[in-house]
């Protein structure tokens, strides 16, 4: 799906920024866009200069798709949302992976959704560490 939105950091000269999404990524965008304190967004490239990568648990780098600007307590803060299927293997991997950077770096994000293929997020902020080793499959932890 081929689609220009607007508030996105790096847009064309028609204000928009034209995204390649698969159905799940667009309906996330849409979905966090209508939120009345996001005021703008950041699609974050798979790899490379520029991209936002933090390393599962394997050790494997991963890349969250989109982060989001957010007014938040007269403040602007960014909030991770990485939809991502539990259909792949690596989903406990990034969670735990996710888990661990938001406990070295407190603070730094107000929210970090990772949703699963059924459109179900859980905050990783509110995650604690042993809440995710006890998990034997991304899974539990949306249950």
């Amino acid at each position: 799906n081929d689609r220009g939105f607007k508030n996105c950091l790096y847009q064309g000269e028609d204000g928009l920024a034209h995204l390649h999404l698969n159905t799940l990524e667009q309906e996330c965008l849409e979905h966090y866009l209508e939120f009345e304190d996001t005021v703008a967004f950041f699609r974050n490239p798979p790899h490379g200069t520029g991209a936002f990568g933090i390393l599962e648990e394997d050790g494997k780098r991963f890349y969250p798709d989109f982060i989001f600007f957010e007014v938040w307590h007269d403040a602007i803060r960014p909030y991770v949302v990485d939809p991502h299927g539990l259909q792949f293997e690596d989903s406990l991997s990034r969670i735990k992976g996710a888990v661990k950077y938001l406990q070295e770096n407190p603070g730094l994000f107000s929210a970090w959704y990772a949703i699963n293929g059924d459109r179900k997020p859980i905050n990783l902020v509110n995650l604690s560490m042993s809440t995710v080793e006890k998990a034997k499959s991304a899974s539990e932890l949306y249950s």
